[in-house]
């Protein structure tokens, strides 16, 4: 079992390194990976620390934050994000839309976690900034959406606010 572990995480960081261009769900997925990678560790750590007491800060609340941010947004956000920005598009046989939204989802989400991370250990404002670019980049979709009148009076909510998407219909 020891060898399959090996040379699946070999052939893994093989097809990564080769790849030439990196689409939007693959950026979303590695960093999924990366951070269940550090979940783990980080739980590990946790339960050395609840066993043997080398680090007591760790038996406070902050400890599970730091592995709650890891696994909840980092590990699970991530992943799910990466996942529907490539199913959707095929589902709903809609064009690929630009990369700026999901750029800007990942380019939020991830300071988010550090600062999560960092206000576990920091204190109170990085926890609370941490929050606010989680938050901005679960609802950065509607953040860009904009709710218009059709003809009958009822809104519409596939006008948004991008020219791209006006362009795209």
């Amino acid at each position: 079992v020891r060898v399959e572990r090996h040379h699946l995480r070999h052939d893994a960081a093989a097809v990564l390194r080769r790849r030439t261009r990196w689409s939007v769900p693959l950026t979303f997925i590695t960093a999924a990976l990366a951070a269940l990678g550090l979940t783990v560790l980080w739980g590990l750590l946790l339960v050395l620390n609840w066993r043997l007491a080398f680090w007591r800060a760790l038996l406070l609340p902050m400890g599970l934050q730091v592995h709650l941010s890891l696994g909840l947004l980092g590990w699970f956000g991530l992943l799910i994000t990466g996942v529907a920005y490539y199913l959707l598009p095929r589902f709903t046989t809609t064009k690929e839309r630009p990369r700026v939204r999901p750029n800007w989802v990942l380019g939020t989400l991830v300071p988010g976690i550090v600062c999560l991370i960092a206000g576990a250990f920091a204190g109170h404002a990085l926890n609370r900034i941490g929050l606010l670019l989680a938050a901005v980049a679960g609802g950065g979709r509607h953040l860009c959406h904009r709710r218009t009148a059709a003809p009958g009076g009822v809104a519409d909510e596939g006008t948004r606010s991008d020219p791209h998407a006006l362009a795209d219909r």
